[in-house]
């Protein structure tokens, strides 16, 4: 699946950018080297691509964060072929992930795409619409919840 601007994703898995990729001219066999640890969030049963009314939802999707501003339209080849995500961030979320680990809190980590391949449903605001199917996506993932108690 190809994400779309107002897509949502809620990754397991999460990457540190490693900027050594931008000069490094490396290939399907020496990109392992370059990945850094991996954190992970063990809160899927399955990992799978939907495509709720008019947007997409990807469960237990590849996060890498701290990616700098301008980084993906210049490297998007080097980025895909390094680290396969579904959702490239500025921000960090590695110690989000820690801390929901370490105490073991009931918790999903919800991001939404706001810049890249454009969704031709929603010519009007990105950022909107992304947040009404992110919460879109908590009232399906609650309503399953309440379904299987």
């Amino acid at each position: 699946m190809v994400h779309e601007e107002t897509d949502v994703v809620l990754p397991n898995v999460f990457l540190t950018y490693n900027p050594v990729i931008e000069d490094v001219d490396f290939n399907e066999k020496n990109r392992d080297g370059y990945l850094g640890q991996a954190e992970f969030l063990e809160i899927y049963n399955e990992q799978k691509d939907y495509y709720v009314e008019d947007f997409g939802l990807s469960v237990g999707g590849i996060a890498v964060d701290n990616v700098p501003p301008g980084i993906y339209e210049n490297h998007s080849d080097k980025l895909m072929l390094a680290y396969e995500a579904d959702i490239y961030l500025g921000e960090s979320l590695i110690e989000c992930v820690k801390i929901i680990r370490a105490e073991e809190l009931p918790a999903i980590i919800t991001c939404g795409i706001i810049e890249g391949k454009k969704n031709k449903n929603y010519p009007a605001s990105v950022l909107d619409t992304t947040i009404r199917n992110m919460v879109t996506t908590w009232r399906l993932m609650e309503e399953d919840t309440l379904e299987s108690i």
